[in-house]
C-alpha cells in the first residue's frame, strides 16, 4: 500500500486519489472545503495556464501564501506543469524574498493579496508571469508593469493544455533552509525524495484514507508539507490553519472535522500542557496519533503528555530539509528509548563518522545519511555540495550516536561544540542544567574567542527570565558548579529579551556571537 507508491510522482498519486475519491473532501481551510475532483481540476487548469504562459519543464516558480487550499493548489499545479515549486515563507522579509526569487531565477511568481505592501518594497527580478488572489485597492502599490492575473479567474477557465509526463526523477521543489549560520541555501528535491519521505511516515503511523489531519505546521517546511503529500496520496483528508497562536480556536476543530492526527513540534505540546491543559485533554483525546519533529521530545515531557493523552499514539521523527524524516520512533513502544529519535526509515542508512572513519555503536560522531530521501544537493552551490557529501552520504552537521539496536540519539551540533583548553563542551548540556534554575525561562550557550586568556574559547550563557529581571550571577555560577564539571561552567551570564531561533526552533548561536563580544 505504501512502498508500491515509491516509484510514482506526486502528480500520479494525486490523480489516483482524484479518480478513486472524487467526491470526498480533500482539503479544508478557514474559507471552505474542496473535493478531490475539484482540487484536481483546479490543479490541471492552473498547470495548463502556466504552460500557455510559457512555463518550461524545470522552470522555477516562486509563491508566497499562508497555509490554505490556494497554497497547496499552486504547489501541485507547478509540479503538474513540470515546474519546480519554490514555496516562500509567509512571513519573509522583502530582502529575503528578493534573494530567493533571484537566486532561483524564477520567472513566474504568485502571492496572496495580503502581501501587496511587502511586494511593493521588494527588489523584484524581471518576471514573465504574476498572479495573486486579489488586486490592491490602491494601484500605486503594484510594482508590476505587466498584467497581474487573479487565481479565481484562472480556475474558472476550462481550457486544458497538453501537459508533460512527470516521473519520480523530475525535480519537484526547492526549499530554502532557514539555517543557523545565515546563508540561505536552496535544497533541491525530486518527486521520489518527497514521495518516499511521505510514505515512510504514513506507513509507520498507519495512515489510511479514513484519517483526517488538522495541521498548523508551516507548509514551507517539509515536516508539514510531507503530511500534505502523504494524505493526498492516500485519499485522506486535511485541514490547514495558519498557526497555533490561538489554541482555543484551533483545538475545537479536532472535534468539528473529526481529526485523527495533529502534528507539531514538541514545544507546542509543552505550551498546550502548561497553558491550555483542559483544552488539550478535551480535544486531544479524540486523536488517534500525534507526530512530533524538529527536536527530540524531553523524556519528562513525554511522560507528562501521556497523562493528558493516555490512549493517543505518540511518534517523534528526525530529519533535515536535505533528508526529511530519516528516522522515526513510536515512543509508547520503546519506553527505554525515550531520548532517541528512532531507527532509520525504509531505504535510509545512518552512519556515525569521526572525520571519515565510521564509528562503532554508542560512539559519538557526525550523523551521515544516505538513501532515497536525501537531496542531490544545493542549488548553484557546488563547493558547498563537495563539503557536505562524502562516500557515506550527506553530512548533517549533527552530533549523534547509534546504540546497539540502531536507535539514533542526537546530542548536539558539531559547529556548536565549544573548545575549552582542548576539552570539548556540548552547549546543550549546560542549557539543560540552567533551565533547572528557578525563574529561568530559556537558555542559549555559545563559545566566544578567549582573546586575553588561554581557554581557546570561553563559555557564555544567555538566558531569559519569567519576570524579566536579572539573576544573581554568583547564584547561577554556584548552581552550575553543583551540576557540571568545572571546565563547563560559563564565564559570563547575560540576560537578554529573547533567544534567537530559526523557524523550526533551533538556536541561532551565530547571531549571538555576531551581536555580543566578551
Amino acid at each position: 500500500m505504501y512502498k508500491n507508491k515509491h516509484n510514482e510522482s506526486l502528480v500520479t498519486l494525486l490523480k489516483q486519489s482524484a479518480d478513486k475519491y472524487s467526491d470526498k473532501i480533500a482539503l479544508r481551510d478557514v474559507k471552505g472545503t474542496i473535493t478531490y475532483k475539484e482540487f484536481f481540476q483546479h490543479v490541471e487548469t492552473l498547470a495548463s495556464f502556466f504552460v500557455d504562459q510559457g512555463l518550461q519543464v524545470g522552470d522555477r516558480v516562486g509563491f508566497v501564501f499562508p497555509n490554505s487550499i490556494d497554497y497547496v493548489t499552486v504547489h501541485y499545479a507547478v509540479i503538474r506543469a513540470g515546474g519546480v515549486s519554490v514555496p516562500i515563507d509567509n512571513f519573509i522579509t522583502p530582502r529575503n524574498l528578493s534573494f530567493q526569487l533571484k537566486d532561483t531565477e524564477a520567472k513566474f511568481f504568485l502571492f496572496h493579496s495580503e502581501h501587496w505592501d511587502k511586494i511593493s518594497e521588494t527588489d523584484l527580478p524581471q518576471l514573465d508571469f504574476v498572479a495573486t488572489t486579489k488586486l490592491p485597492k490602491d494601484n500605486s502599490k503594484s510594482p508590476f508593469q505587466q498584467d497581474v492575473f487573479i487565481l479565481d479567474e484562472i480556475f474558472q477557465q476550462s481550457k486544458q493544455s497538453d501537459l508533460p509526463e512527470i516521473t519520480s526523477g523530475n525535480r519537484a521543489i526547492f526549499l530554502y533552509t532557514t539555517g543557523t549560520t545565515g546563508r540561505q541555501k536552496g535544497v533541491m528535491l525530486t518527486h521520489r525524495n518527497l514521495v518516499v519521505s511521505a510514505m515512510n511516515i504514513m506507513e509507520t503511523c498507519e495512515v489510511t484514507d479514513a484519517d483526517c489531519e488538522l495541521t498548523a505546521l508551516p507548509q514551507t517546511r517539509l515536516f508539514g508539507l510531507a503530511h500534505v503529500h502523504g494524505y493526498l496520496s492516500l485519499g485522506a483528508s486535511m485541514m490547514l490553519v495558519r498557526n497555533l497562536i490561538l489554541p482555543q480556536k484551533v483545538l475545537p476543530l479536532i472535534e468539528e472535522i473529526g481529526a485523527t492526527s495533529f502534528p507539531h513540534v514538541p514545544t507546542a505540546f509543552y505550551t498546550l500542557m502548561d497553558t491550555y491543559p483542559n483544552l488539550l485533554k478535551q480535544y486531544g483525546n479524540q486523536l488517534r496519533y500525534i507526530l512530533m519533529c524538529s527536536a527530540p521530545c524531553k523524556e519528562e515531557r513525554y511522560k507528562q503528555l501521556k497523562t493528558f493523552l493516555p490512549d493517543v499514539r505518540v511518534f517523534t521523527s528526525y530529519g533535515l530539509t536535505e533528508a526529511a524524516r530519516s528516522t522515526i520512533i513510536e515512543l509508547d513502544k520503546h519506553p527505554s528509548k525515550l531520548t532517541s529519535v528512532g531507527q532509520s526509515t525504509y531505504g535510509m542508512t545512518i552512519s556515525i563518522l569521526d572525520g571519515n572513519k565510521v564509528q562503532p555503536a554508542n560512539a559519538e560522531g557526525e550523523v551521515v545519511l544516505q538513501g532515497d530521501i536525501v537531496t542531490s544537493g544545493y542549488w548553484k552551490l557546488p563547493e558547498e555540495n563537495k563539503r557536505v557529501f562524502c562516500d557515506h552520504g550527506f553530512r548533517t552537521g549533527d552530533l549523534g550516536k547509534l546504540d546497539d539496536e540502531g536507535f539514533l540519539y542526537i546530542v548536539g551540533r558539531i559547529k556548536d561544540i565549544i573548545n575549552v583548553s582542548g576539552l570539548k563542551v556540548n552547549p546543550m548540556e549546560i542549557e539543560e542544567v540552567l533551565k533547572g534554575f528557578p525563574g529561568i525561562e530559556d537558555v542559549a550557550v555559545a563559545g566566544f574567542p578567549d582573546e586575553k586568556g588561554s581557554l581557546n574559547e570561553k563559555i557564555v550563557a544567555f538566558y531569559t527570565t519569567e519576570d524579566e529581571k536579572e539573576k544573581d550571577v554568583k547564584a547561577l555560577r554556584d548552581f552550575c558548579y553543583q551540576n557540571l564539571e568545572k571546565f563547563k561552567v560559563p564565564v559570563h551570564f547575560e540576560r537578554i529579551q529573547e533567544i534567537p531561533k530559526t523557524v523550526s526552533g533551533k538556536i541561532q548561536r551565530v547571531k549571538l556571537r555576531e551581536a555580543y563580544s566578551f
